[in-house]
C-alpha cells in the first residue's frame, strides 16, 4: 500500500512531455510544447530518484519507468499507445491525457 508523502526527496511532480523538449521529441516544436508542458495531464507522479534520471526523455523510456512505479494512475500511462493522444484529449477517457 502506497501512503500520501509530501516530501519532495521522495515523491515529485513529472512533466511527461518535458518542460526542454530537445532532440527526444522531435514531434514537439517549442511553441506546441509550451501549450501541454502545464497541463495537469501531462503530470505524473513519480519517485524522486525515478524522475531526476528521465529528464528528457523520449516517451519510450519514460514510459518503462512509469510501467513499474508505485503509483496506478502514472502505471496507466505506460499502458496507453502513443498514437491515442487526439483521442484522449477529446474523450477524457483517462484524467491523464498526456501530450
Amino acid at each position: 500500500m502506497v501512503y500520501p508523502n509530501d516530501d519532495k526527496q521522495v515523491i515529485n511532480l513529472e512533466h511527461v512531455l518535458p518542460e526542454q523538449v530537445e532532440n527526444n521529441w522531435p514531434e514537439f516544436d517549442e511553441d506546441t510544447a509550451r501549450i501541454y508542458v502545464r497541463r495537469i495531464g501531462n503530470l505524473a507522479l513519480l519517485l524522486a530518484k525515478n524522475n531526476s534520471d528521465l529528464r528528457s526523455s523520449d516517451f519510450k523510456t519514460k514510459r518503462a519507468a512509469y510501467k513499474n512505479g508505485p503509483y496506478e494512475l502514472t502505471r496507466m500511462i505506460s499502458k496507453v499507445p502513443r498514437g491515442r493522444r487526439t483521442r484522449l484529449q477529446r474523450g477524457k477517457r483517462y484524467w491523464l491525457i498526456w501530450p
